[in-house]
């Protein structure tokens, strides 16, 4: 037996064409921080009265899949996070450069799931079996930008099934991480030099629905509630423009714009570009906390572009396909 090390678990994303089948062997295989994602077993117990104090028996009547994945943001697993919550991918090719573009869904993707359904393979080092969490839809996709740190991306998923398998092999882990130096923040196309922090967080509110079909899996992974985009942070405080846009409720186009230091092809250095349409602040609190720099601490959301037809997009050019 061997000891077993967060540090030498493997997580790989494989996209699914269908309910129940998992692609374990053309997985993605990304860095990442740390994870939640575990089997949850939904347990009830008989509630008749039998002459004694104690509980009934217990029965299983249902399981689900879900968690998060935490990462630092290379251009190689900010594709493959967006393509696993948002939508496919629509590329352009030139050389070995690629341009991935990813609008939100306008359909679900078949009667069963509202996303393209993912397995989750979390292959550990004590020579057993992987865990294949399968059947899984992208809920919500979180970038987080902050002074003097790496870029961090995080996804969130809801699914049906599990299975354990003998170790599935893994190919290298290889990405171009991005630093927090490297992004650049716009409103309506103007420079904004003073941002501290940024959180940008998709939410695409989904609920697993059993169905009587003979099985405690769900049947159904659709959504329950409107996508929406919350957008928080720290800004220095250094003029009124941004609390008039809080007072008039102004609209604009809030652009975060990363590029990697290194080039993806020849000339081309590679990009994480994520728009936020029709953001307003909700929250925009000026207060004096000491005698330092007075800092706002504010909320935001996106309501639908009518011009854009969506709340938000994001592209991503690097040098890896996706494919499914």
């Amino acid at each position: 037996m061997s000891d077993t090390y967060g540090q030498n678990i493997k997580l790989g994303i494989a996209f699914q064409n269908s309910g129940g089948t998992i692609h374990a062997s053309s997985a993605y295989w990304i860095p990442h921080l740390s994870d939640s994602i575990t089997l949850t077993k939904e347990v009830i117990s008989e509630s008749n009265a039998r002459g004694v104090f104690d509980q009934g028996g217990l029965y299983e009547v249902g399981q689900s899949v879900g968690g998060d994945i935490q990462c630092e943001a290379d251009l190689r697993t900010v594709g493959v996070l967006c393509q696993s919550v948002i939508n496919d991918a629509t590329t352009v090719t030139s050389g070995s450069m690629k341009r991935h573009t990813f609008l939100p869904r306008t359909s679900d993707f078949d009667e069963f799931f509202a996303g393209r359904p993912v397995s989750i393979i979390k292959r550990f080092n004590d020579g057993g079996s992987s865990h294949i969490y399968y059947d899984a839809v992208g809920q919500s996709l979180t970038f987080n930008y902050a002074n003097g740190e790496l870029l961090k991306i995080s996804a969130n998923y809801l699914g049906k099934g599990f299975s354990r398998n003998t170790n599935v092999g893994s190919t290298g882990i290889a990405g171009l991480q991005t630093l927090w130096d490297q992004t650049s923040i716009t409103f309506s196309a103007v420079g904004f030099d003073e941002m501290e922090e940024l959180s940008i967080t998709i939410n695409e509110p989904m609920a697993a629905h059993g169905a009587l079909h003979g099985s405690q899996t769900p049947r159904h992974i659709k959504r329950e509630g409107f996508r929406s985009v919350e957008v928080s942070g720290t800004m220095v405080f250094t003029n009124q423009t941004r609390f008039n846009d809080f007072i008039n409720q102004t609209e604009h186009v809030l652009r975060a714009f990363t590029e990697s230091r290194t080039e993806v092809q020849s000339g081309y250095k590679g990009y994480i570009d994520v728009n936020v349409r029709a953001f307003r602040f909700t929250e925009y609190p000026i207060v004096n906390q000491g005698p330092g720099l007075i800092k706002v601490a504010f909320q935001g959301m996106a309501a639908f572009d009518n011009v854009t037809s969506r709340s938000y997009d994001v592209t991503v050019r690097n040098n890896y396909a996706l494919t499914f």
